[in-house]
């Protein structure tokens, strides 16, 4: 076993990464990890290091058989090996893929950064905004431009988060954005005025949104949405935005 482990270890690392990523990709759970854009070159780059893997051990004979065991704390290695093959085919064979938890969304900043701006807010004043996303109108009311322009969302989906400023009469309707992988999600949210929101819904938990969108009291404060119903819903298949 020490021997095996000594020889194979690495080479069973590798495998359980290639057999894992395609594994996702033919069943459309990659993109929980990455951007769909990115999707086929992860792919492309996981079965070439597979093969590479292959030619090297093929093509490897400069040590013969059962040297690694013999050397100097290989048994060591040999259990370092073992230990982070069997965590590796746990995490990624047998624990079910998963989306950022709704709960990250408290340790990472709600903004929207220009780099997660959709588009040019200006190009949405007077297009169909049914298809509109929470990053869409975030982006828009972060611009400034009025969303009362456009026609008020119906069924806007993202999950239930706290707002500093409208504490118990409001919540910030929010979804995680990606642009490259789920290491630089940022939620990007909008806020919806709903009185005594916590005795409804519980926080992260997703929902759909209908209302309009109203000025605030304050001079220079974004406009929020007063929401006309509010409906808990399962979570999304695909839960990012892009």
């Amino acid at each position: 076993m020490r021997e095996f482990a000594a020889r194979w270890g690495g080479v069973a690392l590798v495998a359980i990464g290639v057999v894992s990523i395609v594994w996702l990709a033919a069943t459309g759970r990659m993109t929980l990890y990455v951007h769909p854009a990115h999707v086929p070159f992860a792919v492309v780059m996981a079965v070439l290091g597979g093969v590479l893997v292959a030619v090297a051990c093929a093509t490897d004979e400069r040590r013969g058989r059962g040297a690694a065991a013999r050397e100097p704390g290989s048994g060591r290695r040999a259990a370092s090996s073992l230990a982070a093959v069997g965590v590796l085919a746990v995490g990624m064979l047998v624990l079910p893929p998963a989306a950022l938890s709704p709960a990250l969304a408290a340790d990472r900043v709600t903004d929207v950064a220009p780099a997660l701006l959709a588009g040019d807010p200006a190009d949405a004043v007077g297009a169909d905004s049914s298809e509109f996303t929470v990053r869409d109108w975030a982006s828009v009311v972060a611009s400034g431009a009025d969303p009362g322009a456009l026609a008020p969302p119906e069924a806007l989906i993202g999950f239930a988060m706290p707002s500093d400023e409208l504490g118990e009469d409001g919540f910030v309707l929010t979804r995680f954005a990606i642009t490259h992988c789920a290491i630089d999600a940022q939620p990007v949210g909008v806020e919806v005025s709903l009185s005594g929101w916590r005795s409804r819904l519980a926080e992260g938990e997703w929902v759909s949104v209908a209302g309009v969108f109203g000025a605030r009291a304050e001079p220079g404060r974004a406009p929020v949405i007063e929401a006309t119903s509010v409906e808990p819903i399962p979570a999304p298949e695909d839960p990012y935005v892009r």
